[in-house]
């Protein structure tokens, strides 16, 4: 049993306390010392009362004890066991970000990167029972964020995502998936992965991915973002401001359009869902809504046990011996 919860703070405490008895005690070696020198104890007796003197030492104990108990408290004593309220997380998830070049795309203004960093953001602040991860992909996938309950980390590393931030061109949608993946294989409870991309994949391997995250219970939910009509994918310069248009090898401009039909082909397959992009808050609201229909299993209850945390009766006893220390008053004394 540990019989306090801050056994360094104790250590500190004991010291301090010594340090300060031994003050105490030498100060008071040192006035008595000076008083047998001035004069002989039947003389100061006659200046000061024994009540006095008795009272005097009596607030100093007072004293000394409270800062005791003072100290002690600061440690934080604990015995006994209880029960403690422990809620588990909801869930997992993982959050997959397309950002190839084509999420620079802006049939939705400013583009559809800035979008999909607005909606994560609305996200990460409704899942807030969740421990959620962040993947960032384009022909390949890398962890940007792993699982994290903390929500201001969450948003500081979507607000670092940008199309063409990783060195590797194309989309490779699979890749995103099993990397997703990965990250909550080993975990238990429920596992969700919200796909977030314009649903243009360049690779091969999709019936292996959902394999895998079949295999491994993990529900996708695909947000498809850009417009199936297409759109030019824009070439910025230095400044941010539009140069020119991509184009492909022949020369011809590129134009990226949303596939739908394969990101709801993920959802089904996956038992998610596929929902389009229109605006963060609603998106991130069905994206939520979805999730509790699920029913994530959470428990809450009495199901941890701990040390009773005691600290309110030192804290007691030094607040009253502070209260009765100040309350001694010292008579004055008439001299005749």
């Amino acid at each position: 049993m540990t019989l306090f919860r801050y056994a360094d703070i104790l250590i500190w405490s004991i010291i301090a306390y010594v340090l300060m008895t031994l003050i105490y005690v030498r100060s008071t070696r040192a006035k008595w010392k000076i008083i047998s020198v001035l004069m002989p104890y039947s003389s100061f007796s006659r200046l000061v009362s024994p009540d006095e003197l008795s009272r005097k030492k009596f607030k100093e104990y007072c004293y000394l004890s409270a800062c005791f108990f003072a100290l002690l408290a600061l440690a934080a004593p604990q015995w006994g066991v209880e029960l403690a309220p422990v809620a588990k997380f909801a869930g997992n998830v993982v959050i997959a970000v397309d950002t190839s070049n084509s999420m620079l795309a802006r049939d939705l203004k400013p583009s559809r990167i800035d979008n999909s960093k607005l909606m994560l953001k609305s996200l990460v602040e409704k899942f807030i029972e969740f421990r959620i991860g962040i993947v960032a992909f384009s022909g390949a996938a890398f962890v940007q964020c792993p699982l994290t309950s903390d929500t201001e980390a969450l948003k500081y590393f979507i607000s670092s995502l940008r199309a063409g931030m990783l060195p590797h061109p194309g989309t490779d949608i699979p890749a995103a998936i099993t990397k997703s993946v990965e990250l909550v294989s080993k975990i238990s409870g429920d596992k969700i992965l919200v796909l977030l991309t314009d649903g243009e994949d360049h690779s091969g391997n999709m019936d292996f991915a959902l394999g895998y995250a079949l295999k491994n219970s993990v529900r996708i939910f695909a947000v498809g973002i850009g417009d199936p009509a297409g759109e030019l994918i824009p070439v910025l310069d230095a400044g941010g401001n539009v140069s020119d248009y991509k184009k492909d090898r022949d020369g011809k401009t590129v134009v990226t359009k949303l596939n739908e039909s394969l990101l709801i082909k993920i959802a089904r397959s996956t038992g998610g869902q596929y929902i389009h992009y229109n605006n963060p808050e609603a998106v991130s609201d069905e994206i939520h809504k979805a999730v509790e229909n699920i029913k994530l299993a959470k428990t809450a209850g009495k199901s941890m046990s701990r040390y009773k945390n005691r600290y309110q009766i030192p804290l007691f006893m030094a607040l009253l011996l502070f209260l009765i220390e100040f309350m001694i008053m010292e008579k004055r004394q008439k001299y005749e």
